[in-house]
């Protein structure tokens, strides 16, 4: 029966996000399932997204046209769990059945569901296997952005790897990742986070209630670390939530301001420096229009399209069609020159997006640069980040999610630092 609870929850978030755009972990739940079936729904609605092209695709070969929302939903469920979950079939197409017989718009539907679910594990593998699953997983206007900045054959690449889930990354409050992942069983990656293959449950870790470490992507932790040691010095933390860098900058000893312009996104970083036992001034404020004495480094990680982060939320570029994009890099110009104008002589700026598109990096970084000549770029070192691969031709920081494929790929990120001439 939980089995069934589960996929009901994950119906909901499913057509939570095809019909009404929202993001995964904000989609509401029936208040009844128990967390193991929370769990479970979310892990099967992630799984539906992320390979939602594939899936209608092969569907597609077994009906002459889609069914209505609700009980596409099913067939949508039904086809993932079979084919990309490779979940043992008679189990599946028996649960889908019972849930379109409890729905008083799909039980007349139930006998296409199970002739379908039917078609789809007898002949679906052998569709499914001629299929481009990358190019079919990618929305045209997320391929075409790829494709202008990284190539078709880097644009396949990235696009495949949003088809496999994120790992998990800790970063260590002490910076000694080769202890830490002795610790847990996990690795330390070259850029100084540590890697769990198996992870569990978060909270249930060692370390989780002393505040020994933190979950944060290994691309997301470089730009804090980029900062180098504090020793007492200023540093401000501009659109600082949900903290993983603002921790990293307190730890790392830098006397630390975190702005962010969510009061509840702020809660949280309030909650993760209690958990930890670093401390850092808080403020909720727009950075637009926020004033301080100048400091000795601040910290910019822009608000962006996030596409960097597409394998941790797959229902990002089916809620979004790039439309945004302008009015990002619009917000980013704006916002690099007010953190600009908050560093001190002698001091630096570190940029940083969670983008793959070059618009809102290294575009960004040139256009800055050119604007401002009191400003020199402060090349980024390999030394600093434990792997050349991941430095471009200027010396910026630059990760996709096809890069370490071995280990489970990384985030995108893009990260650039500036010193004002002093």
């Amino acid at each position: 029966m939980s089995g069934l609870s589960a996929r009901e929850g994950a119906l909901v978030l499913i057509r939570s996000v095809t019909e009404e755009g929202a993001m995964l972990d904000e989609a509401a739940l029936p208040a009844a399932l128990a967390p193991a079936e929370r769990a479970r729904a979310l892990t099967l609605a992630r799984g539906v997204i992320r390979w939602l092209g594939p899936i209608d695709a092969t569907l597609a070969h077994f009906m002459k046209r889609a069914a209505a929302k609700d009980t596409h939903a099913i067939l949508r469920l039904g086809a993932t769990e079979i084919l990309a979950l490779r979940e043992a079939p008679h189990g599946v197409v028996d649960s889908a059945v019972r849930l379109a017989k409890a729905g008083k718009r799909t039980r007349p539907l139930a006998g296409l569901v199970n002739a379908v679910l039917r078609r789809v594990t007898a002949e679906g593998p052998e569709v499914w296997e001629t299929l481009d699953h990358a190019r079919l997983g990618a929305p045209d206007w997320l391929w075409r952005a790829l494709r202008a900045d990284w190539g078709r054959v880097g644009a396949a690449a990235i696009a495949a790897a949003h088809l496999r889930p994120a790992p998990l990354d800790l970063t260590p409050k002490n910076d000694d990742a080769a202890a830490l992942a002795t610790q847990l069983g996990g690795v330390a990656t070259p850029t100084g986070s540590v890697r769990l293959a198996r992870p569990g449950r978060l909270t249930d870790l060692p370390g989780f209630a002393t505040g020994d470490w933190w979950a944060q992507d290994a691309a997301a932790a470089v730009p804090a670390r980029l900062a180098g040691s504090g020793e007492g010095r200023r540093a401000l933390d501009l659109c600082a939530a949900p903290g993983g860098k603002t921790m990293q900058l307190a730890a790392a000893g830098w006397v630390v301001t975190a702005l962010d312009a969510a009061a509840t996104r702020m809660k949280r970083v309030e909650e993760n420096l209690a958990r930890t036992g670093l401390s850092a001034e808080l403020i909720v404020a727009d950075a637009l229009e926020w004033a301080a004495d100048p400091f000795d480094l601040v910290l910019l990680d822009a608000p962006c399209t996030a596409t960097g982060t597409i394998r941790r939320h797959p229902e990002l570029p089916h809620i979004r069609d790039g439309a945004g994009l302008p009015a990002a890099t619009t917000l980013q110009a704006r916002l690099i020159d007010a953190a600009w104008a908050l560093v001190a002589p002698g001091g630096a700026l570190i940029y940083a997006t969670c983008s793959l598109i070059k618009a809102e990096g290294e575009s960004r970084a040139n256009a800055f640069m050119k604007a401002h000549p009191e400003a020199e770029r402060a090349p980024i070192h390999p030394a600093e980040i434990g792997d050349a691969a991941l430095l471009t031709s200027a010396g910026d920081f630059r990760a996709r999610p096809d890069l370490w494929p071995e280990s489970g790929g990384l985030d995108g990120f893009f990260a650039t630092r500036f010193r004002r001439r002093a």
